[in-house]
C-alpha cells in the first residue's frame, strides 16, 4: 500500500511502533517508502511490536532504534492503526504465535491503537508495556494530531473503543464499522 503514495509534503517520518507484520521487512519497507516520497529523514524501528519478557530494553538500546525513540517527542501528527482483538490485529496474532495469549485473555482486550491496549469501554489496559515496542500512551496523547485508521467486519468494537478512549482526534474507517460503532454508543 505504501508504494501507492506518490506525493507528500516535506516531512520527517518517525515509526511509532514495532512492526506487526510477521515479516519485519514489510513494515520497515512501508516507513522507508513514505519517507522517500516525503523527502525528509526517516526514523524506523527495527523491531517487532511484541517481544518476550526482558527483550524490549535491549532492542531499544540499539543506536538506530534509540534515535527513533528520541524523535517521538518531536512528532506533530500520528497516524495509528486500529487493531481488533483477537481476530483483526497483527499484534494479537504475534502474541498468539508465541503462546502468550493467555496473559491477555482475562483482561477484556478488544482493541489496540499504536501500543495502547483498550477494553470495550475504551479504558487503557496496563501491565504489558514491557512487551510492546513503541511510543507509550502518555507520549501518544501529547502528539498534537492523532489519527486512527482501521475498519472491516472484525473491527467495529475496536473502532468504538478507540472513539471512547479519546486517544484519537480523528478516526478513519469504513461506513459499516462507523455505523456499528455509533449504534454501540447509543446502547
Amino acid at each position: 500500500m505504501s508504494r501507492c503514495v506518490e506525493q507528500l509534503p516535506w516531512l520527517d517520518v518517525v515509526q511509532l511502533t514495532g512492526v506487526g507484520d510477521p515479516n519485519l521487512a514489510n513494515g520497515i519497507e512501508a516507513i522507508l517508502n513514505i519517507g522517500r516520497v516525503s523527502g525528509g529523514a526517516t526514523f524506523p524501528l527495527y523491531a517487532p511490536i511484541f517481544v518476550p519478557d526482558g527483550q524490549k530494553e535491549g532492542i531499544l538500546r540499539h543506536p538506530a532504534n534509540a534515535r527513533t525513540v528520541q524523535r517521538f517527542s518531536a512528532v506533530t501528527a500520528a497516524y495509528l492503526t486500529i487493531g481488533g482483538w483477537p481476530d483483526a490485529s497483527l499484534l494479537a496474532t504475534q502474541v498468539a504465535e508465541v503462546g502468550e495469549m493467555d496473559r491477555f485473555a482475562d483482561r477484556d482486550v478488544v482493541a489496540e491503537i499504536g501500543t495502547v491496549l483498550l477494553d470495550r469501554r475504551g479504558n487503557s489496559i496496563g501491565g504489558f508495556e514491557d512487551l510492546i515496542v513503541g511510543i507509550d500512551e502518555d507520549a501518544t496523547r501529547a502528539i498534537p494530531l492523532r489519527v486512527a485508521v482501521g475498519g472491516g467486519a472484525d473491527k467495529a468494537r475496536a473502532v468504538r473503543a478507540v472513539l471512547d478512549s479519546g486517544i484519537a482526534q480523528v478516526v478513519i474507517t469504513d461506513a459499516h464499522s462507523a455505523s456499528l460503532a455509533l449504534d454501540a454508543a447509543a446502547d
